[in-house]
């Protein structure tokens, strides 16, 4: 195939979107809980079996070169990357915020 013979359940819209997630480091154990889904983005070989997971923009221009150019083309060369709002607690606009008594998301049922 064209990145390699990778493959991914859910097919190409879903390879899109787990690369994207991966380009902007936030794909897998790196954000919180979301209450379903994958760690990260896990790469299949042709018959099914696992190459690797994928969770950083250096992790994708090692492991799927190609498919990184194509992203980084994409995005026009954006440098930007998901950061945890634990990380960056010393940021102006989150002065005297807690985390631990922040609301936690969660899906309604009928989702």
């Amino acid at each position: 195939g064209r990145f390699g013979g990778y493959a991914i359940e859910g097919g190409v819209a879903e390879f899109w979107a787990e690369g994207v997630q991966a380009w902007f480091n936030c794909n897998g154990t790196i954000r919180p809980e979301s209450g379903g889904g994958q760690s990260s983005f896990e790469v299949l070989g042709l018959k099914g079996e696992h190459i690797c997971h994928l969770q950083t923009r250096q992790q994708m221009q090692i492991r799927l070169p190609e498919f990184a150019k194509l992203l980084d083309s994409t995005f026009r060369q954006n440098r930007w990357v998901y950061v945890p709002v634990a990380k960056r607690l010393d940021e102006r606009h989150l002065s005297g915020f807690d985390p631990a008594d922040a609301p936690e998301f969660r899906w309604p049922p009928a989702v």
